[in-house]
């Protein structure tokens, strides 16, 4: 595609465009420029050409219906993969003290982020060399098998014990 044409595209298609890439290529030192483009189910990627950008101004219109339904495509890709690898943790975890995928998936899926790491990596060891992190194991199993009204604190882990791990 040459510049004009490339130019042309962009004008007729700006309200389908959702984001614009520029990847570095080493063997011309030059950059290829593309862009994304929503298609009404998906996305295309079309490319522009080498330095498109550079002596074209382009911004992506964020009010535009396809920007929009690409961000929910986004959030629903990053939602689907995140119970997808807690599913995987809980079906990984469940021999831990007879606890069901179910209930740890559910207990993973009410915590954040940098809970669920520590979580992960207490659960998957199983020779602990300090008691410590032996007795923080114990106290999140039982906290796990406990039901919900019956809990007595709201994590089965400390705030200090939580920056020990």
């Amino acid at each position: 595609m040459n510049y004009q044409e490339a130019v042309e595209f962009v004008k007729e298609n700006q309200h389908r465009i959702v984001s614009f890439h520029r990847s570095w290529n080493n063997s011309m030192y030059i950059y290829d420029d593309s862009v994304q483009v929503w298609n009404g189910k998906g996305l295309d990627r079309i490319y522009l050409g080498t330095d498109f950008f550079d002596s074209f101004s382009f911004k992506v219109d964020k009010n535009t219906e396809a920007y929009k339904a690409f961000k929910a495509m986004c959030k629903h890709n990053r939602e689907v993969s995140r119970r997808r690898e807690l599913k995987e943790c809980a079906m990984q975890y469940a021999h831990h003290g007879k606890l069901t995928a179910w209930r740890i998936a559910l207990f993973l899926k009410s915590r954040t982020i940098g809970e669920v790491e520590a979580y992960h990596r207490l659960l998957k060891t199983t020779n602990f060399r300090s008691k410590f992190r032996s007795s923080c194991c114990t106290q999140l199993l039982s906290f796990i098998k406990t039901p919900r009204k019956k809990r007595k604190f709201p994590t089965p882990l400390s705030p200090k014990q939580m920056q020990y791990l």
